[in-house]
């Protein structure tokens, strides 16, 4: 509490009215200021809604998505000997190790953004996913089974924004919760629920052990607001700031002078030809973001967000966002200039 009045008296947190407490706290009010501000849950499992058409896709896709489920657990071992093909990193987040087990089926930031191995195990479900915008048209989605096991728990964690979290329960683990902010959600068999993963989340199988293990399709896509969805969503979706939440930085993108070739001297111009691609993940310094950007042929501009790590990547500064956190917007040649030493 001592914390959140302190950041309260800040200008940037003052005007954030909704920040009772720190469960109301997430990193995608840093890009989008004021969207979607009644919580962290978009759509719970007992919930009927077609705000976010993912959700009823994946429901209905259901029976085929289990079948292949079941299919894969059939075949004793093989769901760990996926899980460990598409281990890529030892986590901490987790405990006991073995309770928790996934498979991924896709990672778009990565140059083999759907996995041929588990694909071949899992192949109407990567084909329907495929089809959805909200992980094609996406440079930072993910797809993956996750199973589990009684006494395991996912510690308290944030996710980096911009991006929204999709669950489908495949089957049900008695005991098994997820703690999104200040809410509790059960998963269920063929439903779906929607959340806000920026929001402190954590998930615990309180299980009797011998109880069922859990499986869900985990599926990480775009947030609704970045420019390449928003033609997916109706006008429920708005992501117009609030006005008691919008702050002078926020209301422009910054601007940038030319920085060389084809690059437009004004951002907004050549739209049509911009392109937006991400340094996978976050937690990278600003030198290793200025590198990666020189390091690439068609990257003019390039926002860095200070408090995630993440950097984000422009042939032009069409599609940049603005920086309420305090991104930072360089241009190649001040690029140079900052790693020369000026």
């Amino acid at each position: 509490d001592e914390v959140r009045e302190a950041m309260r008296a800040l200008p940037y947190w003052a005007q954030r009215s909704w920040l009772a407490s720190p469960y109301d706290f997430h990193w995608n009010d840093d890009v989008f200021p004021g969207v979607h501000s009644s919580g962290p849950v978009w759509k719970a499992s007992d919930e009927a809604s077609d705000l976010l058409p993912l959700a009823s896709f994946l429901e209905e896709a259901f029976p085929a998505i289990r079948a292949e489920l079941d299919s894969v657990l059939a075949e004793e071992g093989l769901f760990d000997s996926l899980h460990f093909e598409s281990l890529n990193a030892e986590g901490q987040d987790h405990k006991p190790e073995e309770a928790w087990r996934q498979v991924e089926l896709a990672d778009t930031r990565e140059d083999e953004r759907w996995k041929a191995r588990t694909c071949g195990h899992f192949r109407n479900t990567c084909a329907l996913l495929r089809s959805r915008p909200e992980l094609e048209s996406c440079d930072h989605a993910s797809a993956m089974i996750v199973r589990m096991s009684p006494g395991a728990w996912l510690k308290p964690h944030y996710g980096g924004p911009p991006r929204l979290v999709a669950h489908l329960g495949l089957r049900d683990g008695p005991g098994a919760m997820l703690y999104v902010g200040n809410r509790s959600l059960r998963w269920q068999e063929g439903r779906s629920h929607v959340f806000d993963d920026t929001y402190v989340h954590s998930a615990r199988h309180l299980g009797r052990v011998g109880a069922a293990d859990r499986y869900i399709l985990h599926v990480l896509f775009c947030h609704p607001c970045e420019a390449s969805q928003r033609g997916l969503y109706d006008s429920r979706v708005s992501c117009q700031a609030s006005p008691m939440q919008a702050s002078p930085e926020t209301a422009e993108p910054a601007r940038v002078p030319e920085a060389r070739g084809s690059a437009p001297g004004r951002c907004g111009e050549a739209d049509a030809q911009a392109t937006r691609f991400s340094l996978g993940g976050g937690g990278h310094t600003l030198p290793s973001c200025q590198v990666a950007c020189l390091e690439q042929e068609n990257c003019n501009f390039m926002t860095y967000y200070a408090h995630t790590g993440f950097c984000h990547m422009y042939q032009t500064c069409g599609h940049i966002r603005p920086a309420p956190d305090g991104g930072q917007v360089h241009g190649r040649a001040a690029l140079l200039a900052e790693l020369q030493g000026g």
